[in-house]
Formats: structure tokens, C-alpha cells, sequence
């Protein structure tokens, strides 16, 4: 016990080892996690985990540095932290795009980094068993529950659809159909797009709650029957 004590105190110091060993394992921890997202072909990979987490990772042993050399323990080791996680969100907005289609992506891989810079700034300061617990979680969680995401959208009585139409008289019909078949829209959308042969198309973001009993194949197919649609998109 005295020497796991002794091991616990020296790993919390401020020495030099100390610092390699928590610059390591910042990268190692996201390393790994990157390694799951490069191997998904995700622009955010390995690399960008990996410098994201050290950068905080040196944030904090500067804060620390500052803290025990020049502030003559005085000063605030969690402000840069703070402005560490407050200016991720650059970088995450960055990975977050809308499809041409309204569809959203990377709003995962944006999460990812913000808490690869936390598991670096927990590594910083020397909270080790936070950092490795927090990666495998993440880990956990990106290679093995996406069922559990698949399953919630299987039981979800809610959908929504990006529909184009070529005039507006298009969306009444639409609308009546979804009416006639039992379907309850809960919001909805209109916006006109340009084409390359300069003509208007109109496009509708619809959400919508499905009839009782019903598949969202079923709806797709309902909505491909109909002549007055250009283009069907369910991705909810």
C-alpha cells in the first residue's frame, strides 16, 4: 500500500517524467479513439484527436507551470481550461455540415473532439483514471452502441422527409395525401432552390408522426406513387 501511495504522489508532481507521461497518454487515449473515426472515413481521425487532445493537454500543464512558478500559487489554474473548452466549438461547427438536402452530419465527430479535449485537459492535471475511464466509454460507445441508436429510431413514430416538388399547387396535393392516409404532420418547412437550368424548385422539410401501424417504407412508397413529387429524402 505505501508503495502505491508512494507511486499515486510522485505521479501528481511537476516534474518532468510526469508531464512526458501525461502527454503520452493524452495521445495514446485519442489515438485510439481517432483510429475509430479515420477507420469510418471520417475527416475528423486520428490525427486531429490526437493534436486536439495533446493541445489541451499542454494547456493545462501550462496553467500549471504558471500556477507553481510564476503566480506563486496564486492564480487560477482552471481559466485557460475554460476558454480551452469554450474555443473547441471552433473546430467542432467546422466537422458540422448541412447536405444540399438538409441533412445534418458530423454532429458525433464534433462531439468527439470536444471530449478529447476534455480527456487531454483531465490528463494535464494529472486525473488519470477520469481520462482512461472517459475513453473507453467513448470508445465503448462508438464501436459498439450504435444498435442501440438503430433501435430507438426503429420505435420512433416520427419521421422526416425532404421533399422537392416543381410548383407550389404540387404541395396541396401533397398535403392531402399524407391527410387521406392517416399521417400527422407535426412541423414543416418551405423554401424555393435554383436549379443549373435557372428553374425553381420547391422543396419541403417535413416532420411528421406515422399512422398507427405503419412503416416508414410504406410512406416512402406512398410517396413515390406520386407524380406531382420530384424528390423524396426520409432521414428520420
Amino acid at each position: 500500500m505505501e508503495t502505491i501511495a508512494a507511486i499515486s504522489e510522485y505521479l501528481h508532481t511537476f516534474s518532468m517524467p510526469v508531464m512526458l507521461l501525461r502527454l503520452v497518454m493524452a495521445g495514446v487515449l485519442s489515438g485510439i479513439i481517432g483510429y475509430s473515426r479515420s477507420a469510418k472515413g471520417r475527416a475528423a481521425g486520428f490525427k486531429t484527436h490526437v493534436l486536439v487532445c495533446i493541445g489541451s493537454t499542454l494547456v493545462m500543464l501550462t496553467s500549471q507551470n504558471i500556477y507553481i512558478n510564476l503566480a506563486h500559487q496564486t492564480g487560477d489554474v482552471a481559466r485557460m481550461s475554460a476558454q480551452v473548452i469554450a474555443g473547441i466549438g471552433f473546430l467542432g461547427t467546422g466537422t458540422i455540415m448541412v447536405t444540399g438536402r438538409r441533412e445534418i452530419k458530423g454532429l458525433t465527430t464534433a462531439a468527439g473532439l470536444w471530449a478529447s479535449a476534455c480527456i487531454g485537459l483531465a490528463c494535464g492535471i494529472g486525473f488519470y483514471s477520469g481520462a482512461i475511464i472517459a475513453a473507453v466509454i467513448i470508445i465503448v460507445l462508438y464501436r459498439h452502441m450504435q444498435w442501440v441508436n438503430d433501435m430507438a429510431h426503429s420505435h420512433s413514430h416520427a419521421c422526416e422527409l425532404s421533399v422537392e416538388f416543381e410548383t407550389r399547387k404540387d404541395v396541396s396535393s401533397f398535403l392531402k395525401v399524407l391527410e387521406e392516409n392517416g399521417y400527422h404532420m407535426l412541423n414543416m418547412g418551405i423554401s424555393t432552390m435554383d436549379e443549373e437550368d435557372d428553374e425553381n424548385v420547391i422543396r419541403m422539410d417535413v416532420s411528421l408522426e406515422l399512422a398507427p401501424g405503419t412503416e416508414r417504407q410504406e410512406l416512402y412508397r406512398l410517396l413515390m406513387k406520386q407524380r406531382s413529387i420530384l424528390y423524396v429524402d426520409m432521414h428520420g
